[in-house]
């Protein structure tokens, strides 16, 4: 429901070490604070607050009062993997009623990805499923779409970008930089591009 879920959150990660968390989670308030006595904030695997850990502010602990716009990550907090080897790596921010967290569906939480800054290569790629949807990949304008979809254990908060290229074959050879797709979307419409005598489309992740 628009203006019941926190807005504008923004987190920069202040510990450079790979898997560990630090540094300050901000949002601004609800337009619409009826029913709201504080804030949660989650690390979990997707966007639906799946296989989730609650956040420890260094002060307030797990429930940031009302008027209390950010959350301070208690030092050395670990980012972690939970059940079946699912990467944390989205950051939710959810009003609670009480005790109890505000759910998902009721729109009062907003969503972001969460990026982990390290000095860490980028994982490789793993999808369950690329394809392009369209027509006239072989024409020299494309009309179609470039859609994956990631692997369960791919672990994005490593990740900042994918960067698609055009090539000459699936090696690589003449590779064109076409886009950089951010994270948290895992899609190109490529309608209307040139193709530049291209065969293939390459998707590769960027740290």
């Amino acid at each position: 429901t628009a203006g019941k879920a926190p807005g504008a959150v923004s987190y920069t990660d202040g510990d450079s070490r790979s898997y560990y968390l630090g540094g300050t989670v901000t949002w601004t308030p609800p337009d619409d604070l009826t029913g709201v006595d504080g804030y949660f904030v989650y690390v979990a695997y997707d966007e639906y607050n799946s296989d989730s850990a609650l956040l420890w502010d260094q002060e307030y602990g797990e429930e940031i009062p009302i008027g209390v716009n950010q959350l301070n990550i208690l030092a050395g907090t670990p980012r972690g993997m939970v059940v079946d080897n699912h990467p944390l790596q989205w950051l939710i921010v959810t009003t609670r009623e009480g005790s109890v967290a505000s759910p998902l569906s009721s729109g009062r939480a907003t969503v972001i990805p969460l990026y982990d800054d390290s000095i860490l290569l980028p994982p490789e790629l793993s999808v369950t499923d690329i394809r392009y949807e369209g027509y006239d990949f072989e024409n020299s304008v494309m009309n179609g779409t470039l859609v994956w979809e990631l692997a369960s254990d791919f672990d994005g908060a490593l990740v900042t970008s994918f960067p698609i290229y055009l090539a000459a074959d699936t090696f690589g050879m003449d590779k064109v930089l076409v886009t950089e797709v951010s994270r948290g979307t895992n899609e190109l419409d490529f309608t209307g591009m040139s193709r530049q005598g291209m065969s293939a489309i390459l998707v590769y992740t960027k740290n």
